[in-house]
């Protein structure tokens, strides 16, 4: 017995750190379960396969970091008030599923209430919840670090840009920007709307909007930054150790730049970018000592493909 009671204690706050409860609800622990061990879970994964979420609203994890939502419109009310019940998380992530029927299918006003109620967050990922509905006065988010925002058709790129200024002490922005043109349906008026949302955000590294942003991941072509632009931007951040521009028009320019941050970078991804050349991609992976050994994996996989085009001719 005493085994059995010192082995439950070892064992108990692997089983019950982490939860993910599933679409099963007899495979779930039971109500009376939850309330009992809930000072051990640390992180709390809820999908929208279980039946009622609503059951989950009124749950208390006193310990509770990291919360991850998957959204439906019928559950929104409910993880609301569960979000508003655990006003210490550091950690949240809430995702709505892309239905491609344009306009997402809920308000995200409470969503964004919510969030702001949280004063310790420090990392927030969303995917295709829109900001377009709050009012951006309301919404400051001071305290956070790192910041995943992407979209499938949601707002258009300069209100993300405008809730990314609501957030001053970024060090991790994780990006992908979709352009929703609304009535700019003509090719002028979207490379006009592209090239001034362009500049605008470069504008804004330049003026250190994000004075402690080291780094900046930027995926999909929505935004298109060209070689100048990436190169200011590389110019304006004091530090980086995390850069991804794929599918740019990363280039000359950006490379003389980058060099400047060769002893502090750690991820770069560049997939995509037509402009690297094979010999700077080498320079790149010979001269960066601290790049994770699956950031060099991937840089090797770019450039053997420049070899396989040579071979080709």
């Amino acid at each position: 017995m005493l085994f059995n009671k010192a082995w439950h204690e070892w064992s108990a706050p692997m089983v019950w750190g982490t939860l993910m409860p599933g679409g099963d609800p007899h495979r779930n622990p039971p109500t009376k379960a939850f309330a009992r061990y809930s000072h051990l879970t640390r992180v709390l994964i809820l999908q929208p396969a279980i039946p009622d979420l609503s059951d989950y609203s009124t749950l208390y994890f006193l310990n509770l970091q990291r919360l991850t939502l998957t959204l439906s419109a019928e559950s929104v009310k409910s993880m609301c008030t569960l979000i508003y019940r655990h006003t210490y998380l550091k950690e949240l992530d809430l995702t709505l599923p892309y239905t491609g029927l344009g306009r997402l299918p809920l308000d995200p006003s409470p969503l964004w209430k919510a969030i702001c109620s949280l004063p310790n967050l420090e990392t927030l990922h969303l995917h295709n919840i829109e900001v377009r509905c709050f009012s951006f006065e309301l919404l400051e988010l001071r305290r956070l670090r790192h910041l995943t925002l992407h979209y499938w058709n949601s707002d258009t790129i300069g209100e993300q840009i405008l809730f990314l200024s609501r957030c001053p002490s970024l060090e991790v922005l994780d990006w992908y920007p979709t352009q929703v043109y609304g009535e700019f349906r003509h090719y002028e008026e979207r490379e006009r709307l592209n090239a001034t949302d362009a500049e605008n955000f470069v504008w804004m590294v330049e003026r250190r909007t994000w004075p402690k942003l080291e780094g900046l991941i930027i995926r999909g072509y929505s935004l298109n930054l060209s070689d100048e632009h990436i190169a200011r931007i590389l110019v304006a951040l004091p530090r980086v150790t995390n850069f991804g521009m794929r599918n740019s028009a990363f280039g000359e320019l950006s490379f003389q730049r980058l060099r400047a941050h060769f002893l502090t970078l750690k991820e770069l991804d560049l997939y995509n970018c037509l402009k690297a050349t094979e010999e700077m991609l080498l320079e790149i992976v010979s001269s960066c000592s601290r790049l994770s050994r699956i950031c060099q994996t991937d840089l090797f996989d770019i450039i053997s493909q420049y070899g396989s085009q040579n071979d080709s001719w």
